[in-house]
């Protein structure tokens, strides 16, 4: 328990390098009060049939690269929209990597969420393919 704390920690802070200095999770909630907020709801919980809950979701807890293509691609062409919503999410790929990363790293631990970092290389990296 205490390596997995360790190594977190020790990612958040290579984060927070790569983001000027600044805190990847107070970047990643500016990105999202400005991005994400109107659909996703300051709690994370979505509009029932409307917009998906980002709250305990396992999208959101699954595979980093899934929950990427979301943001780049929307989540049509990511292959994740259910049929319970209406709004399918927009692309986001006007996001920087870093901006991408920071608010991914946000909404993976927050709203009941408990899932690692992502990072601005692992966002170019699939943004390139």
């Amino acid at each position: 328990m205490y390596q997995l704390l360790l190594t977190g920690l020790v990612t958040l802070g290579i984060l927070a390098c790569s983001a000027g200095g600044e805190d990847p999770l107070k970047a990643g909630k500016k990105v999202y009060d400005a991005n994400c907020l109107v659909c996703h709801q300051q709690d994370g919980d979505g509009v029932p049939r409307l917009n998906a809950s980002l709250v305990e979701s396992p999208v959101v807890n699954g595979n980093k690269n899934t929950l990427i293509n979301v943001l780049l691609l929307g989540s049509e062409k990511a292959g994740v929209r259910s049929g319970e919503y209406a709004n399918p999410m927009p692309a986001q790929a006007h996001l920087s990597d870093a901006d991408m990363a920071h608010v991914l790293t946000y909404i993976r631990s927050s709203f009941g969420n408990k899932a690692g970092p992502v990072t601005p290389a692992e966002v170019k990296k699939l943004r390139k393919k």
